[in-house]
């Protein structure tokens, strides 16, 4: 499978379930010849290597192994510690009798180096580096008996904690503890970014996240076609539309804010100032008469287009000259609000993002959702856990649960981007991609934040990018708009408007890169 690249040359950054993962060590061995001790070595080096990087003090390690690769590489690393001269304590947890063959051998090496192995924590000793080397990414099951108390035990432990590949009990697949999980301060993964890793809680668990070259590159995903994606904050400069010295408002589209209702303006507010924020050239605002008054005071760069009534014959009048859409924030679910959703699904071709009260519609009518499968122009929906478990009409621990199956449900019904907002937001689109975003902090965790994320793409949106580009681009460029900010208000008293000033700094700060 060739690289993806963004459109300016920058690359995404690959992250994997553990089948892809294990096809991939598989591929490298059985098509590229390269031996699994090879391999092995590779991992015990670039993990030795992180850990001299970070600084750690290697003067008292402890190394906790299980009986599979994870074991083996774990095994390595600490035969390469105790060759440096570092005191080095190593626990066979697991099984000696189960161990792979790669374990065995590394085991064979550290008697010959003289590498005592214990099969228990030994008792009364403090280290200042605990390295967990129990479980890999194939772990599936809940962890139980003396494996969940050594992990408890190590948890416990004072000092420098550092995982090898993954943190034993964190799932590869869905960052789901399976049982009990070892806490991290980093990580060091092999090769590719796994989808649990960024995925809550399990991101908890990782720390810091070091990706290690070991010789498992892009080419050896052969047939492997690897979806997932995630981007850094040097990516930036790729995604975000560059803009043209010949240019005026028209050359960066025309946002229509379908957004509002009584007592609502500041959901129509945040989302609209947004979109100027992203970059869009003119923003016109569809709301309440009601509204008219506070949105002309706080966005006077806006058009607005009040109404009275449904809206519909106002919305006439304005959708012909939309580039983008957004609908939904504070739209409220009277029937005036369904029959404007109802015209902008049968009657705009302009991409359209659909958020909040817009998704609580189409969960409540049947006749909206089925206009939604249908609408023939690029559709975004944005729906936090809440509104995706009404769309898909079960409930908000089931979406928790799986949120890159649930995305994948909503994208597939609605034939639309699904960005399923949460700590680490997920998006997905009908071809079967997947974007997991590493951006944001807590501090966004505010009522507004999600019209600012929909007014955002929305921005983008009209100034020509792609529903998949506009989608993903706007949810990390959000989550780094909410740490910028961060920095200033702390994490208790960020405002939701406050992202928008945090966006034009962050889009500032790429352009001047």
């Amino acid at each position: 499978m060739p690289v993806i690249l963004f459109p300016a040359g920058g690359k995404m950054k690959t992250c994997l379930s553990a089948e892809e993962m294990k096809l991939c060590d598989s591929n490298t061995m059985q098509h590229y010849g390269v031996p699994s001790c090879v391999l092995m070595e590779r991992a015990a080096l670039e993990f030795v290597r992180s850990l001299h990087k970070e600084k750690a003090d290697l003067s008292r390690v402890l190394v906790v192994c299980g009986s599979g690769n994870n074991g083996g590489d774990g095994m390595a690393a600490a035969r390469m510690l105790f060759l440096e001269h570092f005191q080095v304590d190593v626990v066979m947890i697991g099984n000696p009798q189960k161990a792979s063959e790669e374990a065995s051998r590394q085991m064979g090496i550290l008697e010959k180096y003289g590498i005592p192995l214990f099969d228990k924590l030994p008792e009364g000793k403090s280290y200042t580096c605990i390295v967990d080397a129990i479980f890999g990414t194939g772990l599936s099951r809940p962890i139980e008996g003396r494996y969940a108390q050594c992990i408890r035990e190590l948890n416990e432990m004072e000092g420098y904690k550092a995982a090898v590949d993954i943190a034993s009990g964190v799932s590869a697949d869905t960052g789901d503890i399976l049982g009990c999980a070892f806490h991290a301060d980093i990580t060091v993964t092999m090769a590719f970014a796994k989808y649990g890793q960024l995925l809550y809680p399990g991101k908890a668990q990782t720390g810091k996240l070091i990706v290690a070259q070991i010789g498992i590159t892009p080419e050896s995903f052969l047939d492997l076609h690897p979806q997932g994606v995630y981007y850094e904050e040097d990516d930036l400069k790729a995604l975000l539309p560059k803009r043209s010295e010949d240019s005026n408002k028209g050359t960066y589209g025309k946002v229509l804010s379908v957004t509002g209702s009584y007592d609502m303006a500041g959901a129509s507010f945040l989302s609209s100032s947004a979109a100027y924020a992203a970059g869009a050239g003119l923003v016109s605002i569809l709301s309440p008469e009601a509204n008219r008054i506070p949105l002309q005071t706080l966005l006077p760069e806006a058009v607005l287009k009040s109404y009275e009534g449904d809206g519909t014959r106002e919305l006439e009048e304005i959708l012909p000259k939309a580039t983008s859409i957004v609908c939904g924030c504070g739209l409220g679910t009277s029937e005036e609000a369904s029959s404007l959703l109802e015209a902008l699904l049968q009657e705009a071709s302009a991409p359209m993002v659909l958020d909040a009260d817009a998704l609580n519609l189409m969960a409540e009518d049947d006749l909206l959702a089925d206009e939604a499968c249908g609408f023939q122009g690029q559709l975004v929906l944005t729906p936090h856990l809440g509104e995706a478990a009404r769309l898909l009409h079960t409930d908000i621990a089931s979406v928790q649960e799986d949120k890159i199956g649930s995305a994948r449900k909503i994208s597939q019904q609605f034939q639309a981007v699904c960005v399923l907002k949460d700590a680490s937001t997920v998006c997905c689109d009908t071809e079967g991609r997947l974007f997991i975003n590493t951006s944001g902090c807590s501090a966004m965790s505010k009522g507004g934040s999600g019209d600012v994320l929909a007014g955002t793409v929305a921005g983008l949106l009209a100034q020509g990018m792609d529903e998949w580009s506009a989608a993903t681009c706007a949810v990390y460029l959000h989550g780094k708009a909410g740490e910028y900010m961060e920095k200033e208000t702390g994490a208790h008293g960020l405002f939701a408007r406050e992202l928008v000033r945090g966006i034009r700094e962050m889009i500032k700060e790429t352009a001047e890169c």
